[in-house]
């Protein structure tokens, strides 16, 4: 070890030198053998604890990671192994290696035990970030509704070691977690959830609103109750249109006003230059024969294409809604 780690190397190189000496060091020697000489002489003074922070950044390895974390001798170090964390929880291979490394929810409970409260609220904004991560989903969005129900004290979740009032901080994870967690108390009648919450549970949002708008049994709510919606979204306003087709419903004039703005979008997002032809032509199809049984429509369609001949711009759409 002493002919590969100079500590006088260590203290001349600058960050991006240093990087580039951690990682000539990993190709030869282990992940904790680097650790503990640099906690070794970051104690003694021997080298600065930054240099702890470039290689936390520098090593990949999933233990080291939280060996990082969890070490009590350079907050540059902490910090920077909570954002690496954070990036190994977006990745198809870096959760399950990091969940594993930390010891599940239960070593997460009792690492996030020993942070301050600065560190804790940080690992859990790194953990919210990772909702709209496309990989490990299930397995992550699991962990992350687990570990919340441990951390507020949920009825036969493990315990959480911690008794620091820091519910605040918790519920930032939530967006990470599963949609019954991620969408609680969320008024879907009048607003759309935060941006890392829509985003990760567009589907269960708009699932919740479609089956408001054609439940099964009871009150159903009007299709413009969501016109909050539109704007956001090109396949609500698609499976929207396609229930208005297919449920036997009477439109009234608001709501055909509403249906007629989300065609109006669909048909928009449907007609630029990225759109693929086959969806172009499902979305006009799809249009015309909603405005064919819905008289509602068939008036506000021609309403509309004289008041604003930009909207109902598709090539052939007024003859193929007459014919």
């Amino acid at each position: 070890m002493a002919t590969a780690l100079h500590n006088a190397v260590i203290r001349d190189h600058s960050c991006v030198s240093l990087a580039n000496y951690f990682r000539k060091l990993l190709l030869t020697l282990d992940w904790k053998t680097i650790f503990d000489h640099l906690i070794e002489s970051i104690s003694s003074g021997a080298i600065d604890n930054e240099a702890f922070g470039v290689w936390v950044f520098v090593c990949q390895n999933a233990d080291a990671i939280v060996a990082a974390m969890a070490q009590n001798v350079s907050a540059t170090g902490r910090r920077n192994a909570i954002k690496q964390f954070g990036r190994q929880l977006r990745t198809e291979a870096g959760f399950p290696a990091v969940r594993d490394a930390i010891g599940g929810v239960e070593g997460t409970l009792a690492l996030m035990s020993q942070m301050s409260v600065n560190e804790v609220d940080a690992l859990c904004r790194t953990m919210r970030r990772s909702s709209t991560a496309r990989a490990a989903v299930k397995l992550r969005q699991e962990y992350m509704s687990e570990l919340y129900h441990a951390l507020r004290g949920a009825p036969g979740a493990p315990r959480n070691p911690d008794t620091r009032p820091l519910g605040d901080s918790y519920k930032k994870i939530t967006p990470a977690c599963n949609a019954e967690i991620a969408l609680r108390g969320v008024d879907f009648l009048h607003c759309i959830p935060g941006g890392l919450r829509y985003q990760a549970h567009a589907a269960a949002y708009e699932a919740h609103a479609l089956a408001a708008m054609f439940p099964t049994e009871g009150e159903e709510q009007p299709v413009s109750a969501f016109a909050h919606l539109m704007e956001r979204s090109g396949s609500f306003n698609m499976l929207v249109l396609q229930r208005v087709l297919r449920d036997r419903i009477m439109l009234t004039r608001e709501e055909g006003e509403s249906v007629i703005r989300m065609a109006a979008l669909l048909l928009g997002r449907a007609s630029r230059k990225n759109a693929k032809d086959d969806m172009t032509e499902q979305a006009m199809r799809l249009v015309v024969d909603c405005i064919r049984k819905h008289p509602v429509l068939a008036g506000l369609h021609r309403k509309y294409r004289e008041e604003q001949p930009g909207l109902f711009c598709h090539r052939d759409l007024g003859e193929r809604s007459t014919a």
